[in-house]
């Protein structure tokens, strides 16, 4: 009985020197996986936990354990021998040393695992897209990348056997695996690593496993089944045929119904545009018009069935269904994006909806109101009827840019730097092309405030004479009396003289504008006589009033004539040339009448003799004038 004592003290000194020297390395070794931690983070290839000193660490961690169980039993059978109460009190002490620090080891042990399993990538196990599990931990020289590959070969070769059975994968229990095995075959293999990675037991991963490789050939083999083969052709010719339908009744509705309604209804659909009886689209080219927009509405179709029908196809194949998925999505998300768009923009459009109608309103009050002041139905003190229609006018472009103003602010995208990029390039272009624009627009507001001159008056600037043929807020437009229409810039009118000879003329109450022209005589005629004449001349003129009477101005004294001014007055201001050239004639018959020469003293003293300029016979002239 001593002799087994001593054998087991023997047995259990050894066992403890060698536990302490296994503690030390496991020490030094977790030390090295600490440093190794630390620094995983940085490592280039982190699918799997592929650390050496990790490896080490476990199995070390293994070997512990195991001298640990053989200690444990070794204490349990020095219990059940000792030879007193003492001796068998140490040695449960002893016993309970070891199991608490066996316990305080597998604590350090699963902290270690579980701090790298933030960092930790395992590999996964597949059965073609579908992933069963994750792989972390090695099995000695093996990688756990290289043991998911593995396991993932064996998975789907067997799920290619057309009579396997999926009741017929079985779990053998190993010395230090548990192995998932079909017809002597082992598919997977679950270590105790593995358990304490998952924080289960060996058994219970390895149940999880062949739970999840079960269903996952079982779908698989449902996927590639001759049943679930004949259902995909079935589908794919249904899908067929069903666009084929689709695409004739949509040709069908197009060709047949809605254009031969069209055609056989055109002369009442289609008038025509028209824009203040000006013809833009005839009825035939707005018939084509909308034929053509029929057929791209048609075209559409097919392209949205066709785009339609293409993941309908990749969906019902299993390989191809993500691509399916991917491109119904980008229907869903486009859909999705305007359906939030427009319920977003949805307030605002009420907004621009309200100020559109609060503004064709306001336009439509602001119109009549010019109506009716340009027709004179309305009177206000102080405006004149011309300036109803240019009131307007300048009313209308305030409007219209705050408008734009408010309006612009409301639509989506307007805050984008792409509209805010537009708006500055068009500015731009506006401020440097149109400074000749805006100075003439200005003039014309101008002119029509000052009001020189009104639509239908005869006027003169510079060197052009007519009447006003059209105002517009750029340029005037003169017809002349030779039926010439010559165009003015209202910047050139604001700054240049302008004469209105119909601004007296129109007043009912005034004397009229005054003509006038001026001759010279020589010292010798009588200044009464020259008056005379002149009068007399004047008041043969048609359009010349007798009242007021013509009078004359010696407007110079000249060193060897005098200048006469005749004034008249009319009121026929566009037959202003027809009565000059009849007042020029009168002149030269009233002369010759009264036998007085038109003549200078320059000319006098330069001609032949005392020929007159009179002509001998003036009789006749004169008799024919009566």
């Amino acid at each position: 009985m001593r002799r087994k004592i001593l054998l087991y003290n023997m047995l259990c000194l050894l066992f403890v020197v060698y536990c302490h020297a296994q503690q030390d390395t496991a020490v030094a070794s977790a030390d090295s996986v600490s440093i190794a931690h630390s620094n995983l983070h940085l490592a280039a290839d982190s699918q799997a936990i592929d650390n050496s000193e990790t490896v080490d660490l476990m199995i070390q961690a293994n070997a512990i354990n195991l001298q640990d169980s053989i200690r444990e039993a070794v204490f349990a059978e020095l219990i059940k021998n000792a030879e007193n109460a003492r001796q068998q009190q140490e040695f449960k002490q002893q016993l309970i040393e070891l199991q608490i620090e066996d316990s305080t080891r597998r604590i350090k042990k699963q902290l270690l695992i579980d701090s790298l399993k933030q960092t930790a990538i395992g590999a996964p196990v597949l059965l073609k897209q579908d992933t069963l599990y994750f792989i972390y931990t090695n099995i000695g020289s093996i990688s756990a990348k290289e043991r998911a590959e593995l396991h993932s070969e064996k998975i789907y070769n067997t799920a290619k056997v057309f009579s396997l059975k999926t009741d017929s994968l079985s779990i053998v229990e190993g010395f230090s695996t548990s192995d998932i095995v079909y017809d002597n075959t082992v598919l997977a293999s679950v270590t105790e690593n593995d358990a304490l990675w998952m924080n289960t037991t060996r058994d219970s991963l390895a149940i999880r496993h062949i739970d999840k490789i079960v269903n996952a050939i079982a779908v698989y083999q449902h996927r590639t089944g001759i049943w679930n083969t004949l259902r995909i052709i079935g589908l794919c010719l249904l899908v067929f045929i069903g666009q084929f339908a689709v695409f004739k009744g949509i040709a069908y509705l197009f060709n047949h119904v809605i254009r031969r309604k069209i055609i056989r209804n055109k002369k009442k659909l289609f008038k025509g545009w028209t824009v203040r009886d000006y013809e833009i689209v005839n009825e035939s080219r707005q018939l084509r018009l909308f034929v053509g927009l029929v057929n791209i509405i048609k075209y559409l179709a097919y392209i949205i069935l066709f785009y339609l029908t293409i993941p309908m196809l990749f969906y019902i194949f299993p390989p191809t269904q993500k691509i399916a998925m991917v491109l119904f999505g980008w229907i869903l998300n486009l859909l999705s994006s305007v359906g939030r768009s427009f319920v977003d923009f949805f307030p605002n459009m009420i907004r621009i909806i309200i100020i559109l109608i609060v503004l064709r309103y306001l336009m439509k009050f602001l119109r009549y109101l010019a109506n009716e002041i340009e027709s004179k139905r309305l009177v206000i003190r102080g405006f004149y009827p011309d300036w109803a229609k240019a009131t307007l006018n300048l009313l209308r472009i305030i409007i219209y840019a705050i408008t734009f103003v408010m309006i612009f602010q409301l639509l989506p995208w307007s805050g984008s730097p792409i509209f805010q990029g537009v708006s500055v390039f068009l500015g731009l272009l506006i401020s440097l092309g149109s400074t000749s624009v805006i100075s003439n627009l200005m003039a014309g507001m101008v002119i029509t405030y000052m009001r020189p001159f009104i639509q239908g008056d005869r006027i003169r600037i510079g060197e052009t004479y007519g009447d006003v043929f059209e105002k517009t807020p750029f340029v005037v437009r003169i017809l002349t009396p030779k039926n010439e229409v010559i165009t003015v810039p209202n910047a050139t009118v604001l700054s240049a003289n302008v004469i209105n000879y119909s601004s007296k003329t129109n007043d009912a109450k005034g004397p009229g504008v005054v003509i006038y022209t001026t001759i010279t005589m020589g010292y010798e005629t009588p200044w009464a006589q020259v008056h005379n004449l002149l009068i007399e001349a004047a008041l043969k003129t048609p359009y010349i009033h007798h009242k007021p009477t013509p009078f004359v101005l010696q407007t110079a004294l000249n060193n060897s004539s005098i200048s006469y001014q005749i004034n008249a007055y009319t009121k026929e201001a566009r037959k202003i040339p027809l009565i000059y050239s009849e007042l020029y004639k009168n002149i030269q018959d009233t002369f010759r009448d009264h036998n007085v020469e038109l003549v200078t003293p320059e000319y006098q003293a330069l001609r032949d003799g005392n020929k007159i300029t009179i002509p001998p016979r003036y009789d006749a002239p004169k008799a024919k004038h009566k």
